[in-house]
């Protein structure tokens, strides 16, 4: 269903993705991939569909769920979230004839019996282990297990260099290939720092793939599809202003499509509803990311909104809503939400991808 607001996991759901799709099928056959993309544009959903559609066994890890859950990483944590992952996706290794009990069984702390497996979440699971015994069974097997690590940039907060245990995998777990998604763009390239001569990635070869959004007709197609689907009969000039609001984000769209064919709202109320949902989880976003100074990060982003896109137009407005602000301050500032993803760069102007966020940033008292 092309309007159902969890991530897809079936190919035949995913719309306008042909290219990603391939690029992804091909990519899994190398040792690292990276999906870049902001919010909302599919970034799972072309993970889990493309995973869901080959013949290998894999796991995907979402690190964001435990950042936060306790605003820091542990590597324990990491360990854990894996083994229960692969206890997950017991049919999946059953289906391809790939025994994830074979895994599980050399891991000291795992007891299983009678297709019970126990956990002792007491125990430190060492992670460069379990890749080892993992890269064993698939060798074992004549068989490439995929991890994927959903919303990667998180573990630059763990406290532990997590890009040397990519290099040792890439060098040494030949049967085991890493797939790594993130949203906050320059956070994520922070973490891999792949131009970088000291960095434990440089001169890897990493296949990158960028998961833009929507062009005005692939939006078009989008909507239109997703009514038919639902036998709802929509105007094109709905469409349109659906589009001229929300771009092409296809978070937005399928919430969007939800709202019209699932709840059925009608469409004034069903726009209301996409933009309200968007400010709370908008703000969300910016207190988990952003918790301190946040009047002036909130006032270059409404400059931005307003269409003051340079330097020079930020720091006045800045400086007229919050006071004084130094070079050096602005400058961390703007960085920061760079690196987040929350605005853009363009040939020395700024702006703002996402229209809700943009959106959020002019109405900022609704």
């Amino acid at each position: 269903m092309l309007f159902d607001i969890t991530p897809k996991d079936n190919i035949k759901d995913l719309f306008g993705r042909e290219k990603e799709i391939a690029l992804l099928k091909r990519c899994v056959i190398e040792p690292l991939t990276v999906i870049y993309g902001i919010r909302r544009t599919g970034k799972t959903s072309l993970l889990k569909s493309v995973l869901n559609s080959i013949e290998m066994p894999y796991i995907i890890v979402d690190i964001r769920e435990l950042f936060n859950e306790s605003g820091t990483i542990r590597e324990n944590e990491i360990s854990l979230k894996i083994l229960n992952e692969l206890k997950k996706n017991m049919r999946i290794s059953q289906r391809l004839k790939f025994s994830i009990t074979d895994i599980l069984s050399k891991i000291n702390g795992i007891e299983i019996s009678h297709f019970k497996i126990d956990i002792d979440t007491s125990k430190k699971f060492q992670l460069d282990s379990i890749l080892e015994i993992i890269n064993e069974v698939s060798l074992k097997n004549n068989s490439i297990f995929l991890l994927a690590i959903d919303e990667a940039q998180y573990l630059k907060y763990s406290g532990k260099r997590y890009n040397n245990i990519l290099a040792w995998a890439y060098d040494n777990l030949k049967n085991v290939h890493i797939i790594i998604t993130g949203s906050e763009i320059g956070i994520l390239e922070d973490f891999i720092d792949i131009g970088n001569a000291e960095s434990p990635l440089f001169g890897r070869m990493i296949n990158e793939i960028k998961i833009s959004h929507f062009d005005n007709n692939v939006s078009h197609s989008f909507l239109k599809s997703g009514f038919e689907e639902a036998k709802l009969k929509v105007e094109d000039n709905e469409i349109n202003s659906t589009i001229e609001v929300l771009d092409g984000i296809a978070g937005w769209l399928t919430y969007y499509g939800y709202n019209r064919t699932v709840r059925k709202m009608d469409t004034y109320d069903s726009m209301n509803d996409v933009i309200e949902y968007g400010k709370r989880l908008i703000d969300s976003e910016m207190d988990r990311l952003i918790n301190y100074s946040k009047d002036r990060y909130m006032a270059i982003m409404e400059a931005i909104a307003a269409g003051l896109n340079n330097w020079s137009t930020i720091r006045a407005y800045v400086t007229s809503k919050t006071g004084y602000i130094s070079s050096t301050i602005l400058n961390n500032h703007i960085t920061k939400l760079l690196k987040y993803g929350f605005i853009k760069k363009s040939e020395n102007r700024y702006y703002i991808e996402d229209p809700l966020v943009k959106l959020r940033c002019i109405n900022k008292n609704r």
